[in-house]
């Protein structure tokens, strides 16, 4: 029994798969660090990068105006207090940077939680 119990759950790569196999431009972050776990193809076709070159990195960095005020938002909220926060929607203007690009346009985040209760953020362009 304790050895079933003990078994890593698969929840966690399939959020990955279905991130990644998304034909939707979306990616997936740890909320506390901004650390990109996933992304789909689009979204790599988006930034201008391979599927895997930004995978580990703090996507912080690169964030335009928008995407600071709309985090600084965030602690004005509810999102940190409740489990499941109402989703933000907000626009960002184009940012180029050496590694990414950011494209204008709508942003919605939402909150899902990892297996063993990491926060992660679902990023989409609408």
């Amino acid at each position: 029994m304790f050895d079933l119990l003990a078994q890593p759950r698969t929840d966690d790569q399939a959020l990955r798969r279905l991130v990644e196999n998304s034909s939707d431009c979306v990616h997936l972050v740890d909320e506390t660090n901004h650390v990109c776990l996933a992304y789909s193809l689009s979204r790599a076709q988006d930034w201008l990068v391979s599927q895997r070159a930004m995978l580990g990195v703090s996507l912080w960095r690169f964030s335009t105006d928008e995407i600071r005020q709309a985090e600084t938002e965030l602690a004005e909220s509810d999102w940190w207090s409740v489990k499941e926060p109402k989703a933000k929607l907000f626009s960002t203007s184009q940012a180029t940077h050496n590694a990414i690009r950011i494209s204008a346009g709508a942003i919605l985040w939402e909150r899902l939680y990892l297996a063993d209760g990491t926060r992660v953020r679902l990023v989409s362009g609408v």
